[in-house]
């Protein structure tokens, strides 16, 4: 039979005959199905019933007229009574045989009308279960005793409805049902689920009332392979645990609440009650200020529209802030987080756990694949959980499974645990969304290996994480987010505190761990979708991408190819975009990246911090351009907190640190209040004094329409005091025009440049024919001469002088620099059209040496001379450019000769005992002298 024809109430289908085989005639709509006249059934109650038979069932639905049969596994149901349009009821025959029956709350259940067909279903179910008190389910004996093992077996289906002793186990392969009874608890040490199903309420219903899952023992009881113990384990199966829906999760304060406040409003009407615990999170640079309350009213809509009052007895001891700043029409919200901790479904360790840090863990494992363990987790409350200094023993736990499309964690709170809240390893697809996590340890919510893609983890609250030495080596610098691979999906999450770190992409080279494999590459991989996120109150970072974030089409391929004509064509880029990203208050930075590739961070707010608001450390491993921070706006120290001197007093403050590398591109950028001495809107060149800097210095960035309120310095160069600045539309420098800025040296003294130490550090050139420009010398020989020497550097007033000052004065110094990119090397900043003297300070000789060129010279740029004068005879030189020898000119090129010159041309007077070389925009980098 094949559909033909229809609409939505009528589908018109064709019957074919077939016959041993054999097709036989057929002819065209002769059978229609019509949902006007098909019953459909809307409840039935009770869902279960003994397996000795005897329960009335109530079906209610709508269209119930004629004769009717309703079958369970195939049993028919005695007393069937049509009582009218919309009830039907019957009573129920004794349970087939075990083995006859189907998969446990899986049951066969048919209601048909004996004349037109089934009743649509619609999801509805009866299937037969005893009660865990009934002497009937243990064979005539009593339920369990403490430390008996229990076991399930398949197609039986319990219902708990007393409260257990402790169980020395309990195996699911059947169907354990916890029933909604108030106060029930479950006791066991270790439960474990084997192709069977536990169900403590549904989505659609709920535990309403107080229910436990309480998981009893201690590290040294013995430990299930793979498990652990002190377990609720899933191997193939499903678990549903769903308490009562509390909505929001957790909201923000509308209004800032004092010190000595025994009340609060928050945003939106939630659903919360009387008796229930809620955490307000810190809203200063300590995370610990948050403060845990119990709810002694609540009233929604109130004071106005859209609020909520709470109420609680004790004080708050700390202020929260709940309120909005506007920064040029831009509002900022600095507002505490409310979230509440309790469920009516509980999830616990014993009461041994906090003094132990030895708690219960949820732990769902599969090797059989894709969805094969199924774990629906709802608004249930998880405390005492995880396991202190045990790998894999985590509070709730997704494990090697594979794509699980059916998997959620939804709406729960974990708090007070020993081993993070949620952990995805080896599982993609898994969605996350909506829970709070307060005072966990180590990364809290955590992507392991780095295989795991696909994953949503959305509107999450976490805060106070607290560092664990019991764990990772990373988990003494803890995260609220740990990331291990970036296609994943992060969405409108909230960190409010950690010992150090918001969201952490700590990015591995290869998956780790039993996922481990050479062919996947996570530092490459493109970024799913990083969103609306935030973080505040943390000891570092509120988003630290850190090793290294490269993402191109092919990811464990060469990130480019320099022999190309566009080294970056055979595997483009796919640019990674951070965007919508909040940090205030944070003891660092907002946000830190290193190593980046394509990477733009868009639309950033940053507030209040003791660092920094974004800090590029190192990059250039995408086409010019592809490092791009848009859009941001960055306060040193918001009006609220101007008051607070001590917190920021001695404190560098900077709204942007740029790399140590070329290229990275600034737009679109509002800093507002950098206005006492220890603050600058930027600084360059990130990390670079540190003694094991890698860089020389030089470096180019670009900055596009800046705005500047309530800033006193601008800009401040960072060692080694060589940085470029390109302000591409005069809005940095308030020229008007393109202007060119750097850090001052004497050979930089020219007519166009103007020197502002107060507010630019340096020095500022406009004009359009101005540009400044990098030289890097290294690879000297002999080594040991020229080693921790000054580079001294003289400009010439033209480009034929043959007479030098003997003034120091005159000259600039270039300190040597050991640990840098190259090494051993000395960088000098130049202006095209220019010719400099160089020597170092006792006057050494070189018997080579190479001279580089920065990658921001352009063909048609004007040349650079540089001449060196030699103490003893030298009859000639030999230079070479990559692999092109170029020969001495016999004379002497001007400046204009010198823009169309080959790079790396010399000159050797050896009367005067000069050497000349040319550097310009000409094809070649390096010349080997």
């Amino acid at each position: 039979m094949s559909s033909n024809s229809g609409t939505l109430d009528a589908i018109n289908c064709d019957v074919s005959v077939i016959v041993n085989d054999q097709k036989g005639t057929s002819s065209g709509n002769q059978v229609q199905y019509r949902q006007s006249s098909t019953p459909e059934i809307s409840s039935v109650s009770p869902p279960y019933g003994t397996i000795l038979g005897g329960t009335t069932i109530t079906i209610s639905g709508s269209g119930f007229t004629g004769a009717y049969e309703v079958l369970i596994d195939g049993v028919s149901c005695n007393s069937v009574t049509v009582v009218n349009v919309n009830t039907i009821t019957c009573q129920t025959q004794a349970a087939p045989a075990l083995t006859d029956r189907t998969n446990s709350l899986e049951s066969e259940f048919l209601v048909r009308q004996t004349s037109i067909g089934y009743a649509m279903p619609n999801g509805h179910n009866f299937f037969y279960a005893d009660s865990w008190s009934s002497t009937t389910t243990w064979g005539g004996a009593n339920p369990p005793i403490e430390g008996e093992l229990v076991s399930i077996p398949s197609h039986l289906t319990v219902v708990l409805d007393i409260s257990t002793p402790i169980l020395g186990a309990l195996i699911v392969e059947g169907a354990l049902i916890i029933e909604d009874t108030d106060g029930l608890v479950l006791n066991a040490k270790y439960i474990f689920i084997r192709n069977g199903r536990l169900q403590a309420g549904t989505r659609e219903k709920p535990i309403l009332n107080n229910v436990q899952i309480v998981l009893h023992g201690s590290k040294e009881d013995p430990h299930l392979p793979h498990y652990g113990n002190k377990v609720l384990a899933l191997r193939e199966g499903v678990m549903d645990l769903h308490g009562k829906e509390y909505l929001p999760t957790w909201t923000l304060l509308e209004s800032t609440a004092n010190v000595g406040a025994t009340s609060i409003v928050v945003q939106g009407n939630p659903n919360w009650e009387v008796g229930q615990e809620i955490i307000i999170a810190s809203t200063d640079h300590d995370h610990y200020n948050s403060e845990r309350r119990t709810i002694t009213s609540i009233t929604n809509d109130s004071p106005a529209s859209g609020q909520t009052t709470i109420n609680f007895a004790e004080e708050l001891l700390y202020t929260h802030l709940g309120e909005t700043e506007t920064f040029d029409g831009t509002p900022f919200e600095f507002r505490a987080e409310v979230g509440l901790l309790s469920r009516t479904l509980k999830i616990r360790g014993d009461d041994s756990s906090p003094e132990t840090m030895y708690g219960g863990h949820i732990m769902s494992f599969s090797e059989t694949g894709d969805d094969s363990s199924v774990g629906r987790i709802s608004h249930v409350e998880i405390f005492f959980m995880g396991q202190a200094h045990s790998l894999g023993r985590y509070a709730c736990h997704f494990h090697l499974i594979g794509n699980v499309h059916q998997s959620y964690v939804y709406g729960n709170s974990f708090h007070d645990t020993y081993n993070r809240a949620v952990t995805i390893h080896g599982v993609h697809y898994l969605k996350v969304q909506h829970n709070v996590a307060y005072m966990t340890m180590g990364h809290t919510i955590f992507i392991e290996d780095g295989i795991e893609t696909h994953n949503l983890i959305e509107e999450n609250l976490v805060l106070n994480v607290k560092s664990s030495e019991a764990l990772l080596n990373t988990d003494q610098t803890p995260a609220c987010f740990w990331i291990t691979n970036p296609n994943n999906i992060w969405r409108n999450n909230h960190c409010g505190g950690s010992d150090r770190y918001g969201f952490w992409f700590d990015l591995r080279a290869h998956p780790e761990g039993p996922s481990a494999t050479d062919s996947i590459c996570p530092v490459g991989e493109r970024l799913g979708i990083f969103t609306d996120n935030e973080a505040h109150s943390v000891g570092r970072y509120a988003l630290r991408v850190f090793h290294e974030h490269i993402p191109r089409t092919y990811p464990c391929r060469a990130i480019k190819d320099d022999s190309l004509e566009d080294p970056y064509s055979e595997n483009p880029p796919i640019p990674a975009v951070y965007e919508n990203f909040k940090g205030w208050k944070n003891r660092r930075d907002t946000v830190i990246g290193e190593r980046l590739g394509a990477v733009e961070f868009r639309n950033i707010q940053s507030a209040d911090n003791h660092r920094a608001g974004i800090e590029i450390s190192d990059g250039n491993y995408g086409p010019k351009g592809s490092l791009l921070v848009e859009d941001a706006l960055i306060v040193g120290v918001s009006p609220a907190e101007s008051a607070n001197e001590d917190v920021y007093s001695g404190k560098s403050i900077r709204g942007i640190i740029s790399p140590k590398v070329d290229n990275f591109y600034v737009k679109n950028i509002r800093f507002h209040n950098f206005n006492t001495a220890s603050m600058t809107a930027i600084e360059t060149c990130s990390h670079c004094e540190h003694p094991a800097a890698t860089d020389s210095g030089g470096r180019t960035s670009y900055f596009n329409n800046m705005a500047f309120d309530s800033v006193t310095q601008r800009l401040r160069y960072n060692e080694p005091e060589r940085t470029i600045i390109v302000d591409e539309d005069g809005t940095f420098s308030d020229s008007a025009q393109r202007a060119v800025l750097t850090y001052f040296y004497e050979h930089l003294e020219d007519s166009r440049c103007t020197e502002d130490q107060d507010v630019y550090n340096g020095i500022v050139c406009t004009g359009g024919d101005v540009d400044i420009k990098r030289i890097v010398l290294y690879n000297s020989n002999p080594l040991s001469d020229f080693q921790n020497m000054d580079l001294r550097v003289l400009k010439l007033s033209s480009i034929d002088q043959t007479t030098f000052s003997e003034d120091p004065a005159d000259y600039s110094t270039i300190p040597f620099r050991a640990k840098t990119n190259p090494a051993k090397s000395w960088v000098i900043t130049v202006i095209p059209g220019t010719s400099y003297k160089i020597h170092w300070a006792n006057g050494i000789d070189f018997d080579s040496f190479t001279f580089e060129k920065g990658v921001t010279f352009e063909e048609g740029d004007l040349p650079v001379t540089l001449v060196h004068n030699y103490s003893t005879f030298r009859e000639t030189f030999e230079t070479t450019v990559t692999e092109l020898k170029d020969e001495n000119r016999t004379s002497l090129w001007s400046v204009s000769q010198g823009e169309t010159l080959d790079y790396g041309t010399w000159y050797l007077n050896t009367d005067d005992q000069l050497f000349y070389l040319l550097i310009n925009g000409e094809e070649g980098n390096t010349i080997n002298t």
